[in-house]
């Protein structure tokens, strides 16, 4: 069973276009690195979208997590892969948040169409 899950991250002042940049760079030259994450995390369906609260930027996104995608992503910190530690080198650059942790901001919400 696959779980809906909203992660909200605070984007660093200044810093909204280089996120835009590394999303694009994430969909296009390191696509298959990035896929493997996903796969790698049990991450699936990713939708992303931006939203500005009272002048500070947010990045959106929600993955339908895999049954083991709450456990795996506590072992994000013990990776071997070298996308992963890069992967976290530009999330410490371009948010405010404690990236180690790797969870999500509310769990297991339900989208109701």
């Amino acid at each position: 069973m696959r779980t809906p899950t909203l992660f909200c991250h605070q984007i660093k002042r200044d810093k909204l276009e280089a996120v835009k940049d590394f999303i694009s760079l994430c969909l296009t030259e390191k696509r298959s690195e990035y896929e493997e994450l996903l796969r790698r995390y049990d991450l699936n369906d990713t939708r992303w979208w931006f939203h500005n609260l009272n002048g500070i930027d947010y990045l959106m996104f929600t993955h339908d997590m895999g049954p083991e995608g709450f456990q795996k992503l506590k072992q994000w910190s013990k990776s071997n892969s070298a996308f992963d530690h890069w992967f976290e080198a530009q999330l410490k650059d371009l948010f405010i948040s404690d990236s180690s942790n790797h969870q999500p901001c509310f769990f297991n919400f339900i989208i109701v169409a």
